[in-house]
């Protein structure tokens, strides 16, 4: 099974007061709240905004992409691109 980054594939979180993120670490990735919106509705927006795999820059290329995918949080906070390259990658890509 593959493994790498949850975000939005096998994961969300909610917090105390309700409100449904993609990723804790990402505040940009709010989906809505528990208490207001359809957790269905909210799964399938974080499908389509967040499980986009091919089009990450670097780890889409990557034979270790199934297991790895980096961390799009990271990404994020260091490129401003979810899809981004994850500057903590320790693997150099096949080119």
């Amino acid at each position: 099974m593959p493994a790498g980054c949850h975000c939005g594939n096998g994961m969300l979180t909610v917090l105390p007061d309700g409100t449904v993120m993609v990723c804790r670490r990402m505040e940009s990735s709010v989906l809505g709240n528990i208490f207001k919106d359809d957790l269905t509705e909210m799964w399938e927006n974080a499908k389509k905004t967040y499980r986009r795999y091919d089009e990450f820059e670097i780890c889409s290329k990557c034979k270790l992409s199934p297991w790895c995918r980096g961390c799009p949080a990271i990404a994020a906070a260091t490129s401003g691109s979810f899809l981004g390259r994850d500057p903590q990658c320790w693997r150099v890509v096949d080119k």
